[in-house]
C-alpha cells in the first residue's frame, strides 16, 4: 500500500481511489554502491516501498531528521514515507596487515625480528546520525592508514609486555599466544580514545613471525708479523756508520758480528743494520 500525497488515503493502484490523484510510485530498494561502510538512498522513499536488506546489512531510515527506522536483514514494506536512508554494511573493509615490529629481546637475551601478518576487518560499530552522515564522505584511504598504524602500535605494545613477562620469543608463534595477543589488541582498541570512535575491528587471521637473530662472532684481531730480532749469518746488510754513511757488510754471527769487504770485522748493534736492497 502507498499513501496519496494529496488526501492521505491508502491504496495500491496508480490513482487514488478517493480523490483520483496519481499515487506515488512504489520503490524497491537494495544496497547500492558507495563506501565499504554505507550506501545512501537519495530522495524520498514513498510509503509501501519494498526495502531488501542484505544478510550482513542494516537499513537506517531518515524520518523527521532522525534515523529512527532501523531494519534488520530481510525484505520490508515501509509503512510511511521516509526522507531517505542508508544501508550500513556490517561486513566493512578487509585490510591486509604486514607490519615489521622491529628487533625485540626477551629476558634471556634472545633477539629476533618480529613481523605481524594477516587481515584486519574494519566495520561501523554503532551507527548513528553522525556516523551515517560521515560515512558518505569518509576518506577510506586515510582511515585504512590510521587503522594499520594503530593496530601496529597496539601489537608492538602487547608483544613487548609479553616478553617482559619472562616469555621466550619462540612462544609468540604458538596459536594460544597469538589468540591471547589478538584478544589484548581488540580490548586495547575498544578502550583507545584516539581511535575513530565509529570504527570497530576484527582480527580474523593473524600470524606472528619470529626471525631469530644470531649475534656474529667478534672480529678476529690479526697478530702483527713478528719483527726480526737480528739477521741470520750470511745475510748481506747495510751498516749505518757513525759518519752517517751506509757500507755493505756480511753477517758472520747473530748479535751482530759483520765482516766488511776489506776483511775488517765489527760488532754492530742491530738497530744500525738494514737489509741489503
Amino acid at each position: 500500500m502507498v499513501v496519496c500525497g494529496k488526501c492521505g488515503a491508502e491504496g495500491d493502484g496508480k490513482f487514488c481511489g478517493t480523490c483520483g490523484s496519481p499515487m506515488p510510485t512504489r520503490r524497491t530498494l537494495a544496497r547500492g554502491s558507495g563506501s565499504p561502510f554505507a550506501s545512501r538512498v537519495h530522495g524520498g522513499i514513498p510509503a509501501g516501498s519494498l526495502i531488501n536488506v542484505g544478510e550482513r546489512d542494516k537499513f537506517f531510515g531518515l524520518r523527521f531528521g532522525s534515523c529512527d527506522v532501523i531494519l534488520e536483514p530481510g525484505s520490508h514494506n515501509v509503512g510511511e514515507e521516509l526522507e531517505g536512508g542508508w544501508f550500513i554494511h556490517d561486513d566493512g573493509l578487509d585490510l591486509a596487515l604486514d607490519e615489521d615490529l622491529g628487533v625485540m629481546e626477551d629476558t634471556k637475551a634472545n633477539k629476533a625480528k618480529i613481523v605481524v601478518r594477516g587481515t584486519v576487518r574494519v566495520r561501523i560499530d554503532e551507527p548513528s546520525d553522525f556516523v551515517v552522515w560521515q560515512s558518505e564522505d569518509l576518506d577510506v584511504v586515510a582511515l585504512s592508514a590510521r587503522v594499520r598504524a594503530k593496530v601496529r602500535e597496539l601489537f608492538e605494545s602487547k608483544v613487548r609486555d609479553t616478553l617482559a613477562g619472562d616469555r621466550y620469543l619462540t612462544s609468540l608463534q604458538s596459536s594460544k599466544m597469538v589468540d591471547a595477543l589478538k584478544k589484548d589488541v581488540l580490548a586495547a582498541w575498544t578502550g583507545d580514545s584516539e581511535r575513530d570512535t565509529f570504527a570497530a575491528i576484527e582480527l580474523p587471521k593473524i600470524e606472528v613471525r619470529v626471525n631469530t637473530i644470531t649475534d656474529p662472532p667478534p672480529p678476529s684481531v690479526e697478530e702483527p708479523p713478528p719483527q726480526p730480532t737480528g739477521f741470520a749469518p750470511g745475510a748481506t746488510v747495510q751498516v749505518v756508520w757513525t759518519d752517517g754513511q751506509k757500507y755493505p757488510a756480511t753477517v758472520r754471527a747473530t748479535g751482530c758480528l759483520v765482516t766488511f769487504p776489506d776483511g775488517q770485522e765489527h760488532w754492530i748493534p742491530t738497530d744500525r743494520l738494514e737489509p741489503q736492497a
